[in-house]
Formats: structure tokens, C-alpha cells, sequence
């Protein structure tokens, strides 16, 4: 993790929900000027690679009839909140998460599943 987002790490910590969201606004705003390796720490085709498989998997999530939702998930409700828009924010923001995680990590075919995984404990904490 770079400087700066330990720093906001640090700081999204000991702020309340309100304040985080300004803050993770902000950051948003300002990772667009950082450089390549701030922005996609594994680099930007891993990052694009990561943005398909979790958007595929929202897409899946979205299709699924209500009567199939056993429990209502964070797609459903971020869906039902704010939209298309907040879906998009929210594929941008999970694989934002998981290259972070996964840092330098080199995969020997368990990628997918990992992601998969990812999404579940996302969706459904």
C-alpha cells in the first residue's frame, strides 16, 4: 500500500461513517492525478482482469429473481439505493479492494476462485 492510502487508512479508522464517505470521496478524486502504481498497485491489465471478474459476478447477483435471494446481499441493496451508478461505484471500489490484498501476489490458477470468494464475503458480510 502506498503513502497515502496507509495514511487514509489510518484516518477512515477514527471517523465516523459520515466523514468516511467525504473522505473516501475525496480520495477518489485524488487517485486519478497519482501514478500508475498508486492507482493499480499489480498494474492497470491485472487491475481491468479483477474489474471483469467482479462485475460479471454483480451481474450474475443482479439477475437473480428475488424469490432466490435467501437473504438481501450489498449488490441488491446498493441496486435498490443508488442505482446503476452505485453498482458501478461499488465494481470499481471491490476490485479497488481485492488488488490491494492481493498485492504482488502470483497466481497459480486459483485466481477465480479467489475472487469468487471475495465477492461472497463482500455481498453477504
Amino acid at each position: 500500500m502506498g503513502i497515502i492510502q496507509n495514511t487514509l487508512k489510518s484516518i477512515l479508522d477514527v471517523t465516523t461513517p459520515d466523514e468516511g464517505k467525504v473522505i473516501n470521496q475525496a480520495w477518489e478524486t485524488l487517485k486519478e492525478s497519482l501514478p500508475d502504481e498508486e492507482r493499480f498497485p499489480n498494474g492497470f491489465t491485472n487491475w481491468y482482469e479483477t474489474h471483469a471478474e467482479i462485475v460479471s459476478l454483480i451481474t450474475l447477483e443482479l439477475r437473480r429473481p428475488d424469490s432466490e435471494l435467501e437473504v438481501k446481499n450489498k449488490v441488491y441493496e446498493i441496486h435498490s439505493t443508488e442505482g446503476t451508478g452505485g453498482v458501478y461505484e461499488l465494481g470499481k471500489k471491490w476490485t479497488d479492494e481485492f488488488e490491494l490484498l492481493n498485492k504482488d501476489r502470483d497466481w497459480d490458477g486459483e485466481f477465480f476462485d479467489e475472487v469468487e470468494e471475495f465477492f461472497k464475503v463482500k455481498n453477504y458480510q
